[in-house]
């Protein structure tokens, strides 16, 4: 039975679509169709803010007008929007012909004359249809494939080049499957977007912004696999929705949450290591952890600039060796970004998304002989989540015993399991009373922080040491004496915040869990 429901978008460089076209899916090519389609609104942009499109699209020697619902979807599962047709005799909407009640209600209250075009989209697409034989890993299923290539024109000009692959329609694994194959032949990426919110950031000048996790939301009635698929689709949508800025602007917040997300999703791989089938676990979790370490050396020099250079900046303000540190730094920075831009870019990137996409789709780990653990997939996650937590907590007790004789290693072992523990805390946390677990939240969260700070200055110790690494040869680093005394003002730093480490420990010790 197709999935009608559901379709993924890829974007193409433009250099690179000329190979997707002449592949051996598609080698058998389609009739091309030119669209011209303008999109209408009001000057104060009141459709856009209803999440709705109102369009008017020629085709042949006729006219549709079109309203769709942009509701926001997530990033890795794009549902098709609801949308309506209908036809009109000129290149102008006829809000007359509009007979439905739920289009009447998405377009709100707006007249036929305070409509004015805001942009257009002028696309070559071409459709065939992939159908009989064995797509990827699914039998006897057909894809619908639509090609677009052309542009979308601001009123004053500016223009957006537009080249994406549609998998438009067919079994959902059957779509992963083709776009693997595709991304095989040239580096695809995933688009989020449809071409009306393109158009509408092109004509708006918006300026996107990191995006933070939003609440995960479990009931106590899902069972275990449906709180893996919630979990890890929700760290899935969270690492792709920053993916653009961080590429556009080398942005630090956007390179950051990205780092959240994978360190995140590496937390769920581990939390229900026993429910999945150890090949699916073991290339999921490596392909994440490529990926946080391909943002690392950026993610370290961000906050080297941004944080424990500040104190030195501004105590030795003019010091000609505090401002070459800071342009080393910076150098180090560029070198960081194009590394993390060149894996996001990658085929590696796109078939590690495709193939979790597709694994969630499919319930892959179902994919396993049955067992006593197994058939606790299909268990209510509301006990187990307690199980996983007591572990969790007990793990980061007994890492912390003893905290003040810990040595930085110890110490940074203790941060991670705490780390791990607030992240379960976040995944489960809808499934308890929401004060107890804010009041737990609170107190892991100010001594991940603590810790957080004292890595932070460790790390600067090792960014230093490679500073002086890339530096071999030079007789002189202009940069030394300022190196020399962000060490030493942040080591006294951490012999300061000691008192306040142990406090925070305390508090965390006697913290009664919200799950008990």
């Amino acid at each position: 039975m197709s999935n009608t429901d559901f379709e993924l978008k890829l974007r193409v460089a433009r250099e690179d679509l000329a190979r997707i076209k002449s592949s051996s899916l598609l080698k058998r090519g389609g009739r091309g169709r030119l669209f011209e389609t303008v999109y209408f609104d009001t000057a104060d942009l009141r459709l856009k803010n209803r999440n709705a499109s109102l369009r008017v699209r020629k085709q042949g020697n006729r006219y549709v007008q079109n309203i769709k619902a942009n509701s926001v979807a997530p990033a890795n599962r794009d549902f098709k929007p609801r949308e309506w047709e209908w036809s009109v005799s000129e290149a102008r909407p006829d809000l007359s012909t509009i007979n439905d009640d739920e289009a009447v209600e998405r377009l709100g209250k707006v007249a036929v004359d305070e409509l004015e075009p805001v942009f257009t989209s002028r696309i070559k697409r071409t459709v065939q249809r992939l159908e009989n034989g064995k797509i990827g890993g699914s039998n006897g299923s057909a894809v619908a494939v639509a090609i677009d290539e052309g542009e979308i024109v601001g009123p004053d000009g500016s223009a957006l080049s537009v080249a994406e692959v549609e998998l438009k329609d067919g079994e959902t694994p059957a779509l992963f499957d083709i776009a693997l194959a595709l991304n095989a032949v040239a580096p695809v990426r995933l688009e989020t977007r449809s071409k009306a919110q393109r158009g509408y950031a092109l004509v708006a000048g918006e300026t996107p912004t990191a995006v933070h996790a939003a609440p995960v939301r479990l009931s106590s009635d899902d069972t275990v696999e449906q709180a893996i698929e919630t979990i890890t689709r929700h760290c899935l949508d969270h690492l792709v929705a920053n993916e653009e800025l961080m590429l556009q602007a080398n942005d630090p917040a956007a390179l950051h949450q990205m780092r959240v997300a994978l360190r995140r999703m590496r937390s769920v791989f581990s939390l229900f290591r026993p429910w999945l089938p150890p090949r699916q676990y073991e290339f999921f979790a490596a392909e994440a952890k490529w990926l946080a370490q391909s943002l690392a050396s950026a993610r370290d020099c961000d906050v080297f600039i941004a944080e424990l250079l500040v104190p030195i900046r501004e105590a030795f303000a003019g010091d000609a060796s505090t401002a070459a540190l800071e342009e080393a730094a910076r150098a180090r920075r560029a070198a960081g970004y194009r590394l993390a831009s060149e894996a996001v870019r990658s085929s590696r990137y796109t078939t590690f998304l495709l193939k979790l996409g597709r694994w969630l789709e499919a319930k892959g780990w179902r994919e396993q002989p049955v067992s006593e653990r197994s058939v606790t997939l299909l268990a209510p996650i509301r006990a187990l989540a307690s199980r996983m937590l007591s572990k969790r907590h007990k793990r980061a007790r007994g890492n912390g015993a003893r905290i003040a004789a810990l040595s930085s290693e110890a110490r940074h072992e203790l941060r991670i399991a705490l780390k791990k523990l607030r992240y379960a805390m976040e995944f489960f946390g809808s499934l308890f009373d929401r004060s107890e677990v804010d009041r737990c939240l609170k107190r892991v969260t100010k001594l991940q922080t603590t810790l957080g700070h004292l890595n932070d200055v460790a790390t600067a110790s090792v960014i230093v040491s490679q500073l002086e690494r890339q530096s071999v040869g030079e007789t002189k680093l202009p940069w030394a004496a300022a190196a020399g005394k962000l060490v030493g003002w942040h080591a006294r730093g951490t012999r300061e915040l000691e008192p306040q480490l142990i406090a925070d420990w305390r508090i965390f010790a006697a913290m009664k869990p919200f799950w008990r």
